[in-house]
């Protein structure tokens, strides 16, 4: 039963589609924006939390082409191990700006990491379109960045908002969860008592059956009988 009302509401509504949570939001932004990940270059700048979760649905992704930087080189290399990542300290983090499609900065410094000059500086020497998704708190990236031609920066308030979006529509798709859940309830008793129905009459057509055969018992044995005494 669970697992049939399961796969109705899964097939009936989409309540497993979007993201609640801002760093869900950032990834499938990144994902939106440069197509199949396992074809990008990515930088991602911090080795907290936030970036181990972004590394592990890069990985899940199929992306290859990603480098680690955190500020302590040993904690970077740490959350690359096993994989096909690169890790490094802060040293070699504007060489691989440069070569990124898509940064992904979540460190826990009070500090801005990236700022609208050394953006800008990079940039000169691109064609291509870079991606900053900054999912710190306090942020990483200056806001000033947008501003910046063929760069586009995304924060965690950008991604609040899209995330509250999904909240809505998970909302409202949740409502009809309820509605088919109800449905399947009903339909579960309706089977039920259908079944009910079907054994209560299997057993009155058993019970009719052995009075049947009762009745047939006893007419053969007064037939018998009255031969008997017919023949003495």
């Amino acid at each position: 039963k669970a697992a049939r009302t399961g796969r109705a509401v899964r097939g009936r509504t989409k309540i497993s589609e979007g993201n609640i949570s801002a760093a869900a939001c950032a990834l499938k932004k990144a994902e939106g924006f440069a197509g199949p990940l396992k074809e990008k270059k990515i930088l991602i700048i911090g080795a907290g939390k936030t970036g181990a979760l972004a590394a592990k649905y890069l990985l899940d992704k199929g992306a290859s082409g990603v480098f680690i930087a955190n500020r302590t080189r040993a904690k970077a290399e740490k959350l690359a191990a096993g994989t096909c990542f690169r890790a490094a300290g802060f040293d070699g983090m504007k060489e691989e700006i440069k070569d990124a499609d898509i940064v992904i900065t979540a460190t826990s410094s009070p500090h801005l990491i990236l700022k609208k000059n050394m953006i800008a500086g990079i940039m000169k020497n691109r064609p291509r379109r870079l991606l900053i998704l900054d999912l710190a708190l306090p942020r990483d990236a200056e806001d000033a960045i947008r501003e910046i031609g063929n760069v586009l920066l995304y924060n965690l308030d950008d991604f609040g908002l899209i995330a509250e979006e999904n909240r809505r529509k998970r909302l409202a798709e949740s409502k009809k969860a309820e509605e088919i859940i109800e449905e399947e309830e009903f339909i579960e008793e309706g089977i039920k008592e259908e079944k009910n129905l079907t054994w209560l009459w299997i057993v009155i057509t058993m019970v009719i059956v052995l009075i049947l055969i009762g009745i047939k018992y006893k007419f053969r044995k007064r037939k018998n009988n009255k031969l008997f005494f017919t023949i003495s």
